[in-house]
């Protein structure tokens, strides 16, 4: 028979609670600290001088004593609220409250303590580097979800794939050996294993035409084409019997609209740096070039204003099993061209070029321009790429067609073979990671033990502070960098006006403002680009010097893909007068023209080129990470090898062990 609760009212009851809930806090924080997990802190408040016998008496009366306060609970009748605040959310606002900490750290602070050397100052700052970098790799890992849910996706895919059974045996050995920096790989072959498609990317710059080829191909309209940059994220096209769109975003709920409403959410000119949060788009379209597992998808254009979705881009190069690259016949293969094709290939995908717009140029041109396209990728990549002219112009679309009919139509038939094969070379690649991964923790190659390499961590340190700075000093360069209206309008006078007493025509007057615009902003873009390619040379050198071992930094990313100066909008602004030709003298001419000039181009120039320098802060801070993250990454491997005390014989042969395994599977692989 259970007892009547307590005569208490809602104040006395919640008195009782609060003195419960005090006791079990304080009994909680002197466990903890008598815990041998406890034994690492650094400013530990107490001594963990109890022997185990004494522990675990003293965990079995703590247990006995939190009975008596469950059981007094009980008998007032007194609620114990739950946990209002999840574990990992309170890590994560702990670290944000860390980070703040960190930064009260720094030499602006210190200087109030007294003065502060140059040399004081940074070698304090490469020391907050070091420990904000470890901040953000711990922030990071929260984010992605810990990678607690692999072992249950891949339980939940077919038991019989040797893909499933490889992945399993790499999701035991990341998780066994802590190999935290490949989940994120992991978790995204998984994703394509449950998907199952075969994923054509049509990838190429702003206004290659990209979204036109693919409304051709699927003979449909409902791709936003355009001039200006249009695709904002990755629109994913799959086969449905009905044409419909789902939009997903990263903060509500995903929406399924009409494709006539797609350009709303998928092009720049209404979604703006991806203001809405779009995460994906999948497009379903009744097309018979669609049917079976076959994704394609139109990525947003490289090489524009529209950085957040050229970012996407890249970013989606990894999901591809074949990625099209379209080169403007207007244009020759770019630096971002061969950078896409190699990550492309490095991640296991084909490749295929294509001359887009080739009923620009005569059968003859069009053949040089193509065969040096090859030659210059070859030269780049080591290898051949297949090259065809391709249009969506009437009278040349037999371009396309042919090309279609060659290329893909022989590789859709045969598309689940490719789909394995390019998830094999997908996980071939992560086997290779984690075997590199492994042989590091250990300090040995797989082919033989050698010795652990010694580790300067000063120099890693001073590399991530650089970096650090660098990322700060982005706004200064853009205010550097630049120049005002005035001055690029003074030069466009003189030009004009200076270059004979015959007034300019219309055309010659867009074009000399066009160009001396693009003068203006290549400047800009080559201040920037000498930043980042500095702080990526600084970050080898770290490197080469931290480990004593040779290196260029060819295994650092290479700043690309940097985006355009639109120069429309300011030549949009207003239309010139004419009443400054009318004056004879070169120089009274030109102080008109810069005067008209300035009255109507003038403010929209200064915003154009403001914006300009904006985008190229966002452009070089989507590099700053990636470099950051890659040099962490090899900084991050030598340092454990350097600090960490060498592996017991138990972890040790763990270790080779499963080295053995991934070895084996090589093998098999090859067989």
């Amino acid at each position: 028979m259970t007892a009547s609760p307590l005569q208490l009212n809602d104040f006395q009851r919640r008195s009782l609670q609060a003195g419960f809930k005090y006791i079990d806090r304080l009994l909680g924080e002197a466990l903890v600290g008598m815990s041998p997990a406890n034994e690492d802190a650094i400013f530990a408040s107490t001594l963990p001088d109890a022997t185990p016998v004494q522990r675990k008496v003293i965990a079995d009366q703590a247990a006995r004593l939190r009975r008596a306060i469950r059981s007094a609970l009980d008998s007032c009748a007194i609620p114990v609220p739950p946990p209002a605040v999840g574990g990992l959310w309170n890590l994560r606002c702990t670290l944000i409250s860390m980070d703040i900490a960190l930064e009260d750290m720094g030499r602006d602070h210190l200087r109030g303590y007294g003065e502060v050397d140059d040399t004081t100052a940074d070698g304090v700052a490469a020391l907050q580097a070091q420990i904000r970098t470890i901040l953000n790799e711990l922030q990071a890992y929260l984010e992605s979800g810990l990678g607690g849910d692999l072992t249950a996706r891949l339980a939940r895919l077919d038991q019989t794939h040797d893909e499933v059974r490889l992945l399993r045996e790499l999701e035991r050995i990341v998780t066994a050996h802590g190999l935290v920096e490949l989940r994120g790989v992991l978790a995204r072959l998984l994703d394509r294993l449950e998907k199952n498609w075969w994923t054509v990317a049509f990838i190429g710059r702003v206004s290659s035409g990209k979204s036109s080829l693919l409304n051709h191909l699927l003979t449909t309209d409902v791709l936003p084409a355009g001039v200006t940059p249009i695709t904002a994220v990755p629109i994913r096209i799959v086969y449905g019997a009905a044409a419909t769109a789902t939009i997903f975003f990263a903060t509500e709920k995903p929406r399924t609209i009409l494709t006539a409403e797609l350009g709303d959410f998928a092009s720049e000119e209404h979604n703006p740096d991806n203001a809405r949060q779009v995460t994906d788009i999948l497009l379903e379209l009744p097309a018979a070039r669609l049917a079976g597992d076959i994704c394609f998808v139109d990525t947003p254009g490289l090489g524009s204003l529209a950085t957040s979705g050229a970012a996407q881009t890249l970013a989606f190069l990894p999901r591809c099993d074949l990625g099209v690259i379209l080169i403007d016949a207007a244009a020759s293969p770019s630096e971002e061209d061969i950078d896409v094709a190699r990550a492309l290939l490095e991640n296991g995908a084909e490749v295929l070029l294509v001359l887009s717009k080739s009923d620009l140029l005569a059968p003859a041109d069009r053949e040089k321009m193509m065969d040096y396209a090859r030659r210059q990728l070859a030269a780049a990549l080591g290898r051949e790429l297949s090259i065809a002219p391709v249009s969506v112009v009437p009278g040349h679309a037999t371009m396309t067609e042919q090309w279609f009919a060659a290329e893909l139509t022989p590789r859709q038939a045969r598309h689940r073979e490719l789909a394995v094969a390019a998830l094999r070379r997908k996980i071939g690649a992560l086997k290779e990671a984690a075997t590199a991964a492994l042989a590091s923790r250990a300090g040995f190659t797989p082919a033989a033990p050698g010795p652990s390499v010694s580790v300067d961590p000063g120099a890693l340190n001073a590399a991530r502070a650089m970096l650090e700075n660098a990322r700060r000093g982005l706004y200064d360069l853009a205010y550097e960098s630049t120049p005002t209206g005035d001055v690029v309008l003074a030069v466009i006078a003189t030009a004009l006006a200076g270059a004979s007493v015959d007034p300019p025509a219309d055309g010659e007057f867009a074009a000399a403002v066009a160009r001396e615009l693009g003068r203006a902003a290549a400047r800009m873009g080559a201040e920037f680009d000498s930043r980042l390619r500095a702080a990526r040379d600084t970050s080898a050198q770290a490197l080469a010097g931290a480990t004593g071992e040779s290196r260029d930094g060819a295994a650092l990313p290479t700043p690309f893909a940097r985006p355009l100066f639109d120069p429309a909008p300011v030549l949009a602004a207003g239309r010139l007068s004419n009443a400054w030709r009318r004056w004879p003298v070169a120089g009274i001419r030109r102080a008109a023209l810069r005067h008209h000039l300035q009255a109507q181009l003038g403010a929209a120039l200064d915003e154009a080129l403001r914006a300009y320098g904006r985008t190229l802060i966002r452009w070089s801070e989507r590099y700053l990470d990636e470099l950051t993250a890659q040099f962490n990454a090899q900084a991050g491997f030598a340092e454990m090898r350097s600090a960490a005390p060498p592996p017991s014989e138990a972890a040790t042969e763990a270790i080779r062990r499963d080295l053995e395994i991934l070895q084996r599977g090589a093998a098999s692989d090859q067989t």
